[in-house]
């Protein structure tokens, strides 16, 4: 398996957790952070999942990121 392969199973394999980790917070009812918090409220206000508002919302801030910086995005640095 190539480095980039790992890389890419590691990036998706963290989205998943935190994902879960955010989950389980909601449940708790013990509030989220501040992101979370956001990710919550669009789920609510479109009705797609926090996981993947949290996979939208990173992806968008990658390309605005490369955007602003004039630059390729770097999904492998």
């Amino acid at each position: 398996m190539d480095n980039k392969n790992l890389r890419l199973i590691a990036y998706l394999s963290g989205l998943v957790i935190k994902s879960f980790g955010i989950s389980l917070m909601i449940r708790s009812h013990l509030g989220t952070g501040s992101w979370d918090g956001f990710y919550v409220g669009m789920s609510n206000r479109f009705g797609l999942t926090v996981g993947s508002w949290l996979i939208v919302i990173g992806i968008f801030l990658i390309l605005l990121n490369s955007f602003l910086t004039s630059s390729k995005p770097d999904f492998f640095p």
